[in-house]
C-alpha cells in the first residue's frame, strides 16, 4: 500500500483535557511541522474548516502597520490559476460559504460546505493561502475599498472607541495600533512588500488547518497533505516583548455624534492562563446579558444608556497585557453611578450556565473582509468551530 504524508505524520488525540473527553476531536502534524485538527460531528452533514495563520496585526512592523489585513484582502482578488470571480463562482457553484478575518494575533480563512463537497472547498481555500497572484491592478483597486472601510471605521463610534482605548491602553506597541492601518500606511504598500510579508508568513510552522462535521480525520489529513504537505519547514518566529499597560483618561470630541461612548479596561489573564476563567464570571457577572448588573443598574433601573456590557479580551501569548472592557453608550448629561456588590450564589450559578452555553462572540478587535462574497457582520463560530482557535497549537 502506498505511503502517504497523512500516514507518515504524528497523530494525537486532545482526550486529556476534560471538557473533549466526549467529542471526537483529533490532531495530527505533517512532517513538515503544519499541524491538522478535526472533530467529527456524524449528527450533521455538512463541514466548516479553516486556514489559521497564527499572525496579525501585533506581528507587524511600523513600516507593514495594516499589511496583514490587506494580505487577507488580496488572497481574494486571485490566485495563479483563479480570477476572483471564479473563486465566488466556484464557491457559489457548490452551494458554500466563505469568510474570513484579521485579529490582533490570528489571521482566518474559512469555509462552509456540504460534506460531499469538502474536497473542492479545500481545493479553494488551499490555492487562495498558497498561491495569491497579488497583482498590481489588484492591489491599487483594493487599496481604495480598504481606505473606505478606514472611513467607515472612523464614522462608527462603537468600533472607534475600543480602537481609541487600544492605542492609548498599549501605547507605542504593535497591540495597540489598529488593525487596518493608516491612510498613509495603506496607500504605500507595493507588489514586492506584499510577496516579501506573505513568504515571511504563510509556513507550516504558522499554519493551522482545522476542520469540524461529517468527515473522517484520516481521509481529511490525506486531502491536506496532498495540497500543503510540500511546503518548507521552518522555525516559528520569536514573539516580540508583551507591553505595558497604562493608566490614562483619553477624550475624543467628535461634534457630529449625538452619543458619548464610554470605554473602561484593565489588565486580565491570558487565554492559556486557568485562572482566565474567573474573569469570565466577573464580566458576565457586570456586564454579560440582561440580568447583569451594568445592565440593570444603569438601562434598567436608571434609563441613563441604551447599551451597556462587559467583554473579556485575552490573548494567547504568554507574560501579555490583558483587558476586560466596560462600554458604556449615553447622552452626554446622564450616567455617573456605577458600583459593586458582594456576588450571591445565584448568581455565581447562572453566570456558570451562561458562560458553558454556545455564544456569539463581540465583532470588536477584528477585521472581517473578504470582497464581494459576503457582506454580513463578522460573527466568532459557534461550538463546533470553537476548535478552530491557534491555541490548539500550544499542545
Amino acid at each position: 500500500m502506498p505511503v502517504t504524508l497523512g500516514s507518515l505524520a504524528r497523530k494525537s488525540s486532545l482526550a486529556p483535557n476534560p471538557g473533549l473527553s466526549a467529542r471526537q476531536v483529533e490532531r495530527t502534524t505533517l512532517p513538515n511541522g503544519l499541524c491538522i485538527v478535526t472533530e467529527t460531528m456524524p449528527h450533521v452533514r455538512s463541514v466548516a474548516m479553516g486556514v489559521w495563520v497564527t499572525r496579525g496585526s501585533r506581528h507587524e512592523d511600523l513600516a507593514d502597520h495594516g499589511l496583514t489585513h490587506f494580505t487577507e484582502h488580496m488572497v481574494f482578488k486571485g490566485t495563479d490559476t483563479r480570477s476572483a470571480e471564479d473563486i465566488a463562482a466556484a464557491i457559489d457553484g457548490i452551494g458554500g460559504h466563505l469568510d474570513a478575518f484579521t485579529s490582533r494575533e490570528t489571521t482566518a480563512f474559512t469555509a462552509k460546505v456540504l460534506d460531499e463537497r469538502l474536497p473542492v472547498a479545500l481545493d479553494i481555500l488551499s490555492d487562495m493561502s498558497l498561491r495569491p497572484a497579488f497583482r498590481e491592478e489588484d492591489i491599487e483597486k483594493e487599496k481604495g475599498v480598504v481606505l473606505e472601510e478606514l472611513k467607515m471605521d472612523e464614522d462608527n463610534p462603537d468600533y472607534l472607541i475600543h480602537d481609541l482605548f487600544t492605542s492609548n491602553f498599549w501605547k507605542k506597541h504593535a497591540l495597540g495600533r489598529s488593525i487596518i492601518g493608516t491612510k498613509d500606511s495603506i496607500q504605500a504598500f507595493s507588489q514586492d512588500q506584499l510577496r516579501d510579508f506573505f513568504t515571511r508568513t504563510f509556513h507550516p510552522a504558522n499554519l493551522l488547518i482545522t476542520a469540524a462535521g461529517q468527515l473522517e480525520h484520516e481521509k481529511f489529513v490525506d486531502e491536506v497533505a496532498a495540497r500543503f504537505g510540500a511546503l518548507e519547514a521552518r522555525t516559528p518566529e520569536p514573539d516580540a516583548e508583551p507591553p505595558k499597560p497604562l493608566t490614562q483618561i483619553v477624550l475624543r470630541k467628535k461634534r457630529s455624534l449625538e452619543q458619548v461612548h464610554l470605554c473602561l479596561g484593565v489588565p486580565i489573564h491570558a487565554m492559556t492562563d486557568p485562572r482566565r476563567f474567573i474573569g469570565y464570571i466577573l464580566s458576565t457577572i457586570l456586564g454579560g446579558g440582561f440580568s447583569s448588573r451594568l445592565f440593570l443598574k444603569i438601562r434598567e433601573r436608571a434609563g441613563l444608556a441604551y447599551s451597556v456590557y462587559s467583554d473579556p479580551q485575552s490573548l494567547l501569548r504568554h507574560r501579555c497585557a490583558h483587558r476586560r472592557r466596560r462600554h458604556v453608550a449615553r447622552s452626554p448629561r446622564k450616567g455617573h453611578r456605577v458600583y459593586a456588590r458582594g456576588v450571591s450564589q445565584p448568581q455565581r450559578q447562572s453566570c456558570r450556565r451562561r458562560r458553558a452555553a454556545p455564544r456569539e462572540g463581540s465583532p470588536q478587535g477584528q477585521h472581517h473582509a473578504e470582497p464581494g462574497i459576503d457582506l454580513q457582520p463578522h460573527v466568532e463560530p459557534r461550538a463546533p468551530a470553537s476548535l478552530l482557535r491557534p491555541h490548539l497549537l500550544d499542545g
